[in-house]
């Protein structure tokens, strides 16, 4: 096997924790089942290589630190701003697509999205009891 090769069979909890599904396909290959949205539009024989060349040095954290700091900074640049006004149609899409997602419960940055209350929390706020 090539060096990349047993790189990757020595840490691939790396990749299982990055959520990849990669398994062993022929000699000294690699067949990727899937990868997390976040890491769609990459070349993957890049990423890849990258990883294990970091891994190698030891740096192999950095990439998936490097990339979550990327997206998370994407999200905020087009999340909907305070006072934007929507239509009834952005507004319904805007839930559908909070329902659908698996992490929706804060921004990247941790806020929280959405606040449940009960009635009785309601009415004190409103001084009804």
């Amino acid at each position: 096997p090539t060096e990349l090769y047993v790189l990757y069979e020595e840490n691939a909890a790396f990749f299982k924790d990055l959520q990849f599904e990669i398994e062993p396909f022929g000699a000294n290959q690699l067949k990727i089942r899937s990868v997390p949205y976040e890491f769609s539009d990459i070349s993957y024989q890049e990423f890849m290589s990258t990883c294990l060349s970091n891994i190698k040095s030891g740096s192999q954290t950095e990439i998936w630190q490097e990339k979550m700091d990327q997206f998370k900074m994407m999200s905020c640049k087009a999340a909907i701003k305070a006072g934007k006004r929507m239509t009834p149609p952005e507004v319904q899409q805007l839930l559908q697509d909070l329902k659908a997602s698996p992490l929706n419960f804060t921004c990247p940055h941790g806020r929280p999205l959405y606040i449940k209350f009960e009635k009785s929390d309601l009415e004190k706020l409103f001084l009804r009891r």
